[in-house]
């Protein structure tokens, strides 16, 4: 739009045609309503550009003008800004295309300006503001970052081609063969050494090594791990668009116009120009900072000889648009991990917050990698990559154990997205309307001790950082929307429902209730929440530690049993693996009896089998062993018809049913009893006599088995009991010690139920379809890889956790069988995993189905 007018005296028709371009463009400013409201336009049958049509204009123009819009017009203009308006057209005229300061300064000299004083810098800053703001120059001024001062462009044209160097698509490729060629030529003895490219060999050939390999080769050197302080920035961001300082230095200093304009920058008597090239370089990292093309992210690396500064940029506008589905799913397919998600909900937007990102991944990183940590823990950062509008990043926590000097390593995962209510991965956006965005940054890992892994592991900080960027955009931006709401989505509705449908709570709400007293709370959706676990440490006081188990135990928990231990321990087992060649028993747990006519047994899988993820004899039969065979313990009756409380070794058995891809739990059949019972650790069973018990059902009801009933039926905080040998600290526990074969009990309750599934009448062939839209399945379940023990289902209950119970049964107040006991949590002793009831009778109906064949049809098969 032109800002003045004057009186034509071009060919009609040419006039005509600028007068209909000139009509058109008002109109749709106009019609648009952004920049003119008060402008009346005189139609083309009057005369749009007669002299009185032109006049009206004018003054139109005028009285606009005195507006904030156009503050030049009208104004009077200095001559120490006509002055140096003149320079600048000169300096283009000799094709300088960015000029310093100083350049402008001795220019003013040679023309030998004088107001009767000496030209100030000041007043040169001045009027190249006046200069930039009528679109003369590019000029700027910044009070954070002074080095804007020192330079002016000329040329618009040189800036964009200077910008478009580290910001094509193909960059990286680039950026890999000017540092072949610099590294060459730096080389080269026949250069001159002033050579400003000779910086290259700071950087190495490659674009980046993995986190991964560099962490092998600490491992190889005896290190153990490596701090992220040690591990430079673009590792971390090789997965992401990217640049170092050295990486655009390199990119400009290969581009010819690059370096003509470091040449024609400066005085003629300047000449050091490696100096002048760094110099010019750095503002023009500051100005695309300063135009957010640049998001920098500064870390302090500690050296062997101090700590020193590294600063990357992230390119925003080269970040893929497309999230991959299955970056992030919302649901875990294990029991011992939980998902935290805070959001930060903006009401009323009028522009999308489309610079927010950027620069709350630039401050995560930021705070993350120069995170103080004690000396006992640190964190790790082992992967990151971002897109438009969202960030994956894991964070490893890595703390040393006091006892042993060991080193732990607990791993956090972490999703921060920026999404509307249209949106497949946006949370909680069935209560959001169409101006609402929803910045949402959940976390996934360990559940143990109220999730304090997690919190101590990154979230905490992670969280902290985005808090301190949106106070600060809304202190900036906050004309582009109304309020923005702190909430917390329910956990539980996160792994129970779809994320669109989850339950949110109040943040400031649920800190209220905590510095009251409250520490459950309740969602929309009834689900009871722990406000600690929600708010992890900015929850928790300062002395506040986890409750003792025997706190959390209701009154009801601790009523007298129907059934006590001594009238089921006849049905608890020892199990053994024993190892044919070896001559001894190389692995303990404890079963129980599931079918006495047939000699059914349940345990633990991988007290006889391998379920470490990636082993290479994974859910193989006794540990894949030649001569392996389970051996089963039972507790004796005496003379009188009582029972003591050790076992002895008297059956061998073999596995006939098992999933060891979905459950840790196995079903024997006895086979075979020893001539003579076997006590101590079991190292004559090899040497007695076996009397065959298989297929012979009157043989094995005359062992007078004691079964243990099973139900499916539990309630959350139901009181229960685990029985089971102990070995902990003993037998297979530590190398050399011995079995430990007295049965003991521990008591503890049901804390909840984990599924690994959704509704399946919530799924269709393609997904969930939810408000006419589809959910890809991995949103809704994380997969599971083949060859990799992923539960279905399991029951949490609080108990103390003894190396030994694995396999044993854990039973209610009446002595029925909710389940077998699994595993610890990794994290927390007091918190263990079963295998509930309902799978296991998955296993014996198969079971069952191999005792009721006929055994020639096993033959011939």
């Amino acid at each position: 739009m032109p800002v003045l007018t004057f009186e034509c005296t071009s060919e009609e028709g040419d006039v005509a045609r600028r007068a209909k371009v000139f009509h058109d463009r008002m109109q749709s400013l106009i019609r648009d309503g952004l920049y003119i409201k008060n402008v009346s336009l005189l139609s083309r049958e009057k005369g749009m550009y007669q002299k009185e049509g032109m006049e009206q204009l004018r003054q139109s123009l005028m009285q606009l003008s005195s507006s904030a819009s156009f503050p030049q017009l009208g104004k009077h203009v200095p001559r120490l800004t006509l002055t140096i308006q003149d320079i600048v057209q000169d300096l283009r005229a000799r094709n300088c295309k960015v000029a310093s300061l100083d350049l402008l300064m001795q220019s003013l000299a040679e023309e030998e300006y004088d107001d009767g004083c000496a030209v100030k810098r000041q007043q040169v800053i001045s009027s190249l503001l006046f200069l930039s703001s009528i679109g003369q120059v590019l000029y700027y001024k910044d009070s954070k970052e002074a080095s804007l001062q020192d330079f002016v462009i000329l040329d618009v044209e040189w800036f964009m081609g200077a910008a478009s160097c580290v910001l094509s698509r193909d960059w990286k490729r680039e950026l890999v063969k000017w540092r072949r060629m610099s590294s060459f030529m730096s080389s080269s003895s026949s250069l001159d050494e002033s050579l400003p490219l000779r910086q290259s060999r700071l950087l190495s050939e490659d674009l980046c090594v993995s986190s991964s390999s560099l962490e092998e080769k600490k491992m190889e050197e005896g290190d153990g791990y490596q701090s992220i302080h040690t591990r430079p920035l673009c590792n971390i961001l090789s997965n992401c668009a990217a640049i170092t300082i050295e990486d655009s230095d390199i990119m400009w200093h290969s581009m010819n116009f690059m370096r003509e304009a470091v040449e024609n920058a400066y005085p003629t008597s300047s000449s050091d120009y490696e100096e002048q090239s760094k110099a010019l370089f750095s503002y023009l990292r500051c100005l695309l900072v300063h135009h957010g093309v640049f998001v920098p992210v500064p870390i302090a690396i500690l050296e062997n000889d101090g700590a020193k500064s590294s600063t990357s940029f992230l390119l925003p506008s080269l970040f893929p648009e497309r999230i991959p589905s299955d970056v992030w799913s919302y649901k875990t397919s294990k029991s011992w991990k939980t998902i935290l998600s805070h959001s930060w909900l903006f009401h009323d937007v009028v522009l999308p917050p489309s610079h927010l990102m950027p620069r709350i991944m630039a401050t995560v990183l930021k705070d993350v990698a120069n995170y103080v940590s004690s000396e006992d823990a640190m964190l790790e950062v082992a992967y990151f990559n971002c897109w438009k509008s969202a960030f994956f990043l894991e964070l490893d926590l890595i703390t040393l154990q006091a006892t042993t000097g060991q080193r732990t390593r607990s791993r956090v995962k972490l999703f921060a997205h920026l999404d509307t209510a249209d949106s497949n991965r946006c949370v909680a956006s069935d209560t959001m309307t169409d101006s609402m965005y929803r910045l949402a940054v959940s976390a996934k890992g360990n559940i143990g001790f109220g999730g304090r892994k997690v919190w101590e592991g990154g979230y905490d900080l992670v969280l902290r950082s985005v808090e301190g960027v949106v106070n600060d955009y809304m202190s900036q931006h906050g004309q582009d929307c109304g309020e923005v709401e702190r909430e917390i989505v329910c956990p539980n509705c996160l792994a129970l429902h779809h994320h669109n449908v989850a339950a949110t709570v109040n943040r400031h709400d649920v800190l209220a209730k905590r510095n009251d007293g409250v520490r459950t709370i309740r969602c929309r959706r009834g689900c009871p929440l722990d406000s600690a676990m929600l708010c992890g440490i900015a929850g928790r006081g300062a002395d506040e530690t986890l409750l003792p188990l025997s706190s959390l135990v209701s009154h009801e928990n601790s009523v007298r049993p129907s059934k006590l231990a001594k009238d089921l321990m006849g049905g608890v087992v020892l199990i053994g693996l024993w190892d044919g060649d070896e001559k001894k028993i190389i692995s303990a747990g404890t079963g129980f009896i599931a079918d006495r006519k047939q000699g059914l047994v349940i345990t633990a899988s991988h007290v006889l089998m391998k379920m470490e993820q990636g082993h290479k004899k994974f859910g193989r039969d006794y540990f894949g062993l030649k001569k392996g065979k389970a051996v089963i313990g039972v507790i004796p009756r005496s003379s009188d018809g009582s029972r003591s409380s050790k076992a002895v070794f008297r059956y061998f058995a073999e596995i006939i049913s098992k999933d060891v891809e979905h459950m840790d739990a196995c079903v024997l059949r006895i086979t075979t009893r020893m001539e003579e019972d076997v006590g101590g650790q079991g190292e004559g069973c090899g040497d007695q006599p076996e009397i065959l018990l298989l297929n012979d059902s009157k043989a094995i009801k005359a062992q007078k088995l004691k079964r243990l009933q099973m139900t499916q039926e539990f309630a959350m905080e139901e009181g229960v009991r685990i029985l089971g040998y102990n070995q902990g600290g003993e037998g297979l526990f530590e190398k050399g010690e011995y079995i430990h074969n007295t049965l003991d009990v521990v008591r503890g309750y049901v804390s909840c139920l984990f599924e690994n599934d959704i509704n399946v009448n919530m799924v269709e062939k393609d997904g969930l379809v939810l408000d006419g839209q589809i959910t890809p399945i991995s949103l809704l379940r994380e997969p599971a890889p083949v060859g990799i023990f992923s539960p279905r289902k399991e029951i949490v209950v609080r108990c103390p956790t003894i190396p030994g119970h694995s396999g044993g049964p854990c039973v209610n107040h009446d002595g029925e069988v909710i389940g077998i006991v699994s595993r610890a949590d990794p994290v927390e002793s007091e918190r263990c995993y079963l295998v509930p009831a309902s799978e296991l009778k998955v296993l014996m109906e198969k079971a069952r189905d191999v005792c009721n064949r006929n055994p020639m049809d096993l033959m011939w098969n």
